[in-house]
């Protein structure tokens, strides 16, 4: 095949192949020695370390095998049940149907309504304020019982967060981290606060993660078509949510501008559709009362921030009553938001953007900006901040900034999923620091991945 080096960029072979397959070049010594060096960590080290403890990756490989023969048993025993097991403990307080009471009320019900021609928007009772498309993706719960349908998809939500945490501890060989196992990083995962939290709801956010995963290999693909393709399977994150939108930035910063044509022809198609047969007016209808109701509800609150929620907007509102610093709960949430969030985002996408070798940082760039994303509605529960782990995963350095790791340290209190007495403001700014650190590492390895092309041309 055919293929085009329009930059100085890994191996098109390697990058155009799936996350299944993925690896590093291993027959230029130059590339491997120079990426190793400069990221902190030379590869006769890590052998010399794995000779001195030959037992110690062996021992991990078992403790997190077993772990993940428990996480399962867990869940076994909380579908039979019908309630998620010791929930009382977890950073979030369990639902009032107990599992999957998200999925009973605003998917599945809906997909009901939908196929047998009614209107799921007209109900306000059960209040649906999702997009359209939410009824073609689960259309299939039809075909079974509400419980089976729930069951599918706690299933099919685990493998799809598993496949995500494996691709996030392979990608790091692009970037020449050290090795984090794949069955440690999918336990880190699926123990983690937003996974629980989302599978005990029943929530489909981790949707958004699969269109992520599908799209990788065409979006590093140098044919045209299949870069256009990785856009159109992209411009469905907004249609699962309208947050994940904010990718498109992402595939600026990468310099895929026929991923970028496709998101936004596709995206246009799918809009059209969907205000030719009135749909989308009645989302946008429900949407706007659904940020209404939030909002009121913030306000009779009295600035009451949860443990599991993080927007961004209302928690700024009312994080400085009872300091010193009162007079900026006079300034609009909105604003501060967009002040800390846009400046952040511009700052990464400009590293990656002026990175040679962007494509090492694919993946977890575009995770990190589907975190952000997460910080910007008025209503936005933990469930949906899934993507800050996994991108954790694809980019930490050991050798990060001490910064960087005590931001990250801060973020393991909610990333494990026990409940602590911290309030909901404190967590909110360990939240947005753990994003900021990402922040930082993508930086790091964006100037690494510039520096070892520079050390390339001099030899």
């Amino acid at each position: 095949m055919k293929t085009h080096h329009n930059e100085a960029e890994p191996n098109e072979d390697k990058i155009n192949s799936s996350q299944e397959t993925l690896c590093v070049p291993n027959n230029d010594h130059l590339q491997t020695r120079s990426a190793s060096l400069l990221s902190g960590h030379p590869v006769l080290d890590a052998r010399l370390v794995r000779r001195l403890h030959p037992n110690t990756k062996k021992t991990l490989l078992t403790i997190c095998t077993v772990m993940l023969v428990f996480w399962c048993f867990w869940w076994i025993i909380s579908m039979q049940r019908h309630e998620l097991q010791a929930s009382k403990h977890l950073w979030f307080p369990p639902g009032l149907n107990g599992i999957g009471n998200d999925f009973y009320n605003h998917v599945d019900h809906a997909a009901r309504i939908w196929w047998t021609g009614g209107d799921p928007y007209a109900d306000k009772i059960r209040f649906f304020p999702y997009p359209p498309s939410e009824m073609r993706f689960f259309a299939w719960v039809n075909l079974m019982t509400p419980h089976a349908a729930l069951v599918v998809w706690l299933v099919l939500m685990a493998g799809i967060i598993a496949a995500a945490a494996r691709t996030a501890s392979l990608w790091r060989r692009y970037l020449s981290l050290e090795e984090i196992p794949p069955i440690v990083a999918i336990v880190l995962i699926l123990f983690s606060t937003p996974t629980l939290f989302a599978m005990e709801r029943g929530q489909y956010d981790p949707l958004s993660l699969l269109f992520i995963l599908a799209a990788l290999p065409f979006l590093n693909h140098s044919a045209k078509w299949a870069q256009f393709l990785a856009g159109a399977i992209l411009c469905l994150t907004p249609w699962v949510k309208v947050y994940p939108g904010l990718i498109f930035v992402g595939l600026i910063g990468l310099q895929r501008w026929r991923a970028l044509a496709g998101f936004v022809v596709v995206s246009i198609v799918i809009a059209t559709a969907f205000l030719l047969n009135g749909e989308m007016q009645r989302f946008l209808v429900n949407n706007m009362l659904q940020i209404q109701i939030s909002e009121s509800l913030v306000l009779l609150s009295s600035g009451t921030h949860w443990p599991w929620e993080h927007p961004l907007s209302n928690g700024l509102a009312s994080l400085w009553l009872g300091t010193k610093f009162n007079w900026l709960g006079l300034l609009p949430g909105k604003i501060m938001a967009a002040m800390l969030l846009i400046p952040l985002l511009a700052w990464v996408t400009y590293y990656v953007y002026k990175c040679p070798r962007r494509k090492t940082l694919t993946y977890p760039y575009l995770l990190w900006i589907v975190a952000l994303a997460t910080f910007v509605p008025p209503v936005s529960n933990d469930y949906n901040l899934i993507f800050l782990p996994i991108a954790i995963l694809a980019v930490w350095n050991r050798h990060d900034p001490l910064m960087v790791q005590f931001a990250l340290a801060l973020l393991l209190i909610w990333w494990q999923p026990v409940g602590m007495p911290i309030n909901g403001h404190q967590l909110l700014v360990i939240k947005f620091l753990g994003l900021g650190a990402v922040a930082i590492c993508l930086v790091k390895r964006a100037s690494e991945q510039t520096t070892v092309i520079t050390v390339e041309g001099m030899h």
